[in-house]
C-alpha cells in the first residue's frame, strides 16, 4: 500500500515525465488491490459495543472481553479510533462512531471518558470514585 502512494506521489508531482506502460499498469493493478483489500477490511471490521461498568471497559462482541488497555490513536469529534488491549494481550483498532439514534450528549460523556481512561488509565482513582468526591 506504501508503495502505491509513494508511486502515485511521484507520478503527480512529475506531470511531465514519461512514464513506461508497465509502470502505469502496475500503479492501476496496486491501486486496484489495495481498494479490494480495504472493502475487505471494512466488512470483516469487528463489530460490537464498547461498554464501561463503572471500574472497566468491556469489549461486548460475540462475548464479553474485558479491556486491559486502551489508547486513542485519532479523535474526530465524530469518529474515534482506538487501540483496545485484551487481557490476551492482542490489540484491536476499532472505529467507533455514536450509535443510531444516540445523543449528543451521552457521544461526547463517552468521548470523555475515553479520553480519562487513556490518560490516567482503566483503575478508578479518588477522583473517578464518586464516594470519593463526597464531604
Amino acid at each position: 500500500m506504501m508503495m502505491n502512494f509513494i508511486g502515485w506521489c511521484l507520478m503527480v508531482l512529475a506531470p511531465r515525465a514519461e512514464f513506461p506502460t508497465w509502470v502505469l499498469v502496475l500503479q492501476a493493478i496496486l491501486f486496484v488491490l489495495t481498494v479490494a483489500y480495504a472493502t475487505w477490511a471494512w466488512r470483516h471490521a469487528p463489530m460490537g459495543t464498547l461498554r464501561w461498568d463503572g471500574e472497566r471497559w468491556f469489549w461486548v462482541g460475540s462475548q464479553e472481553t474485558p479491556i486491559a488497555g486502551l489508547r486513542i490513536v485519532f479523535d474526530f469529534q465524530r469518529l474515534v479510533l482506538v487501540s483496545l488491549n485484551g487481557i490476551n494481550r492482542s490489540s484491536l483498532f476499532l472505529w467507533l462512531e455514536p450509535a443510531d439514534g444516540m445523543s449528543p450528549q451521552a457521544w461526547h460523556a463517552l468521548r470523555r471518558a475515553l479520553v480519562h481512561s487513556a490518560v490516567y488509565g482503566l483503575a478508578p482513582t479518588s477522583s473517578t470514585n464518586p464516594e470519593g468526591l463526597l464531604p
